[in-house]
């Protein structure tokens, strides 16, 4: 059994990678408990002004007291507190990728 657990954390960081690339992470990481997402280093970039972006703002109003939206050596980065497993932080982020196709 606990190769099956091996095996879906695996898949499930995978799909996490691959949320974060759709949110619009470059980079993101799960570290004692907060979720970290960092976001292209340009900030002239188009994607600050999409739908996609606009909807992780919108998820950071909505959890004023877990979620920090800040920049950090030129870059923006949005941390989430209270995520203690990848399973929790894909479904999170699926959470903030769903709406945007709606």
């Amino acid at each position: 059994m606990p190769l099956t657990q091996q095996v879906n954390n695996l898949l499930n960081t995978m799909r996490l990678q691959w949320l974060g690339k759709s949110v619009g992470f470059e980079k993101i990481s799960l570290k004692k408990d907060v979720l970290r997402g960092y976001f292209i280093t340009n900030q002239q970039s188009p994607y600050f002004e999409t739908d996609a972006f606009r909807q992780i703002l919108s998820f950071v109003q909505a959890n004023p007291r877990r979620c920090n939206l800040k920049e950090v050596k030129n870059t923006l980065r949005l941390s989430i507190e209270g995520v203690n497993s990848i399973n929790q932080a894909v479904n999170l982020l699926s959470e903030i990728v769903e709406p945007v196709g709606v």
